[in-house]
């Protein structure tokens, strides 16, 4: 590290042919799922899940709320 002189280790997760693969299983597996429940009679909410924890649970019960209505 040129910051503080430590040894710098690149974990497996982290190489580029990793990450590709990860991508590519997002676009084969997952992506499919949330087209199918867009689509769906059921309404798809997405709740931006990041910040602190307080902020993402406001924003989980606000979007619970709106179904309950």
């Amino acid at each position: 590290c040129e910051a503080c002189g430590g040894r710098l280790v690149q974990r497996t997760d982290d190489r580029p042919a990793t990450v590709r693969r990860r991508l590519q299983v997002y676009r084969d597996l997952t992506r499919p799922v949330l087209d199918y429940y867009r689509e769906s009679v059921t309404p798809l909410m997405t709740v931006d899940g990041t910040g602190a924890v307080e902020e993402i649970q406001d924003r989980l019960m606000t979007a619970l709320q709106r179904l309950a209505v």
